[in-house]
Formats: structure tokens, sequence, C-alpha cells
């Protein structure tokens, strides 16, 4: 039988900020979410979760920038946890600037890892665990950005991540009837993302515009701390290891052409590659209000009608067109 529900969510925010001197900015507030489900496979649920947070963010020099936060959240997933966060940049110049930050992050199982299948088991299937604990990380990032010559940027970042506790659907036994919901990992993370984008104008008798490119690369190594021997994970080490990226857009005059392209690799040699297509043209309303313009747009997402999945088991939608028309300013 399909799987059929409602969700439903509630979300409210405040908060407010105050420059307590020219080099001192202070930001404090609070949020509340409440969310609930009705389905005829998870049950019916309603729980919430709300925080209070504050930042700091001072210019501690001319060239030195730094940043300091602290969140205390209630979630029904996990209770009380603090989540806090530094981070710094440095620019000695217009063209260099070094960062680095460090957080702590917090995670509660989702409705699907805690109540999946569980009013009607499937075999062989996945099967939540309503008694799971959050996901807790440690996470740090160091980078520096530069920007050699005018319109053009490059950047580079290695991250490092540390996850308890960490939930996967894993058949622990070689028995085991289900894919159960479970706190059976430690994972760390090692990453490198490599980013260049250069913006060039253009002219000619159609009008002025640019033209933008862009390519990046990103290398994560993930390695599991405690597997158990024989077991079955169904999604811990599916995510890719190497992915490159790139993009080309133009745009003269009103008219607009793109082009973006990916291509990953998984931790067991599958790859794929996608390449989406977006094109359009905008004319500005000679009677409306300054700058408002009507445009029409086109895109042709996966060119190639590539058979790929982001997530295991979740196949992407194939070839498909898309169009419509959009009214607007600064488009």
């Amino acid at each position: 039988a399909p799987n059929e529900h409602d969700t439903y969510r509630g979300l409210a925010s405040v908060y407010a900020a105050r420059d307590l001197t020219p080099a001192l900015r202070l930001t404090a507030g609070a949020n509340a979410d409440l969310r609930g489900i009705e389905s005829n496979n998870q049950g019916d649920h309603r729980d919430g979760a709300a925080g209070v947070f504050a930042q700091a963010l001072w210019l501690a020099a001319p060239s030195v920038t730094l940043t300091a936060a602290a969140r205390l959240d209630y979630d029904a997933g996990f209770g009380w946890e603090p989540t806090p966060s530094l981070s710094a940049a440095w620019t000695p110049s217009a063209l260099v600037t070094v960062r680095g930050a460090v957080a702590r992050a917090v995670r509660a199982p989702s409705y699907v890892e805690r109540y999946f299948n569980t009013l009607s088991p499937r075999p062989d299937g996945n099967l939540g665990n309503p008694d799971l604990r959050a996901e807790r990380a440690w996470n740090a990032e160091a980078g520096v950005d530069l920007a050699p010559l005018p319109g053009l940027a490059l950047r580079a970042t290695g991250f490092w991540r540390r996850t308890d506790d960490l939930i996967d659907f894993a058949k622990l036994t070689p028995d085991a009837t289900f894919f159960l919901a479970q706190n059976v990992l430690a994972v760390t993370t090692l990453g490198l993302d490599l980013d260049a984008e250069v913006r060039r104008p253009l002219r000619s008798d159609l009008g002025a515009g640019f033209v933008t490119g862009a390519v990046g690369y990103t290398l994560i190594d993930a390695a599991l701390d405690g597997e158990v021997a024989g077991a079955t994970y169904k999604y811990a080490l599916t995510n890719a290891r190497h992915h490159v990226r790139g993009q080309v857009a133009v745009r003269l005059g009103g008219a607009s052409l793109g082009v973006q392209a990916l291509w990953k690799e998984r931790p067991d040699g599958e790859t794929y590659a996608v390449a989406h297509l977006k094109g359009g043209y905008d004319w500005r309303l000679p009677l409306a209000a300054e700058g408002l313009r009507l445009g029409v747009f086109a895109e042709l997402h996966n060119v190639f009608d590539e058979r790929y999945a982001e997530v295991f088991g979740a196949p992407m939608p194939r070839r498909r067109l898309l169009g419509g028309l959009r009214l607007g300013r600064g488009m």
C-alpha cells in the first residue's frame, strides 16, 4: 500500500540587533518550531522545538573580524543541547582573506528514522526506531580566498567533522529481517573544497552584458568507527567521494543562456554526470514603473537523460523541460 501522510509545521522567530560600539555588534533572539504528522505508515505524532541564541560580531582590527555565537535548544528528540560556534577572518589586503571556524551541531532523529514502517513492517525493508538518540558533531574548517585579478575569485577550504551516534538503517547480524534505524557508528570526515569564479563584462550592438564561469571540486574522505563485523549499513558511506562541478552563463541585453554540469563518484566506484541548460529573454515594460521587466524562460534538466540517484534508492527525475514567465525588477 502507498504511504499516505499529511505533515504540519509552524515556525516563529524574533531577534534584535544593536551596535554596542562602532566595532561591536550584538544580535540575540529566540525561535519556536511546532510540527506534526498523520501517516498510515508512521502513525500520528506531534512535537516541537525551541531555542535562544546570541551572536557577537567584533571588528577586532581593521583587517580582523571575529564572530562568536551560542545557541541553547530544546527538542523533543534530544532534550536540551548547547551549540556554540566561533569564526575568524583576516583580510591583510583586498587580494587575500584567510578564514577559519569551529562549531558544534546536533541533529534530532526525523519522523522517518523514528517511525517508518512501525505500523506495517515490511520484510527486508527499513524499520524506524523510536528510541534513537540524536546525532552530535563537531566541525572545523580553514580556508583562503584570493582575488588576484579583477573579476577573478579563487577559494580553497579544508574541513573536518566528527559525528557521534550517527543514525543509519543497518542489519547488524546476517539473519536480521529488517534494516533497523540505529545509532551504530561514529564518522570522521576530512574534506577539501576548491572553487574558481570569473566574471567579465560584454559589450555589443545588442547591448551591455557579462559572462560568468565557475568550476569547483570537492573531495570527501569518511572513515567509520565502530563497524560491526558482518553488518550491512545502508546509507552511511553513499556520499560522493569526488564531486566536480562547473557552469557558464552569458547575459547580453535582454537575452541569457547558461549551462550547468556536475560529475560524482561514490565510494563504491559508481559514477554519473548530469547537465542542465537554461535560456531566456526579458523586456523592459515602457509604460510600467521604472525598472519593471517581463521575461520568458525555458530550462532543460538532465539533458542527456541520465539515470541516477542523489540518495540511494531514490531515483532522480529523467530529462524534463520547464518553461514560464516572470515579472519583476533587476532580472
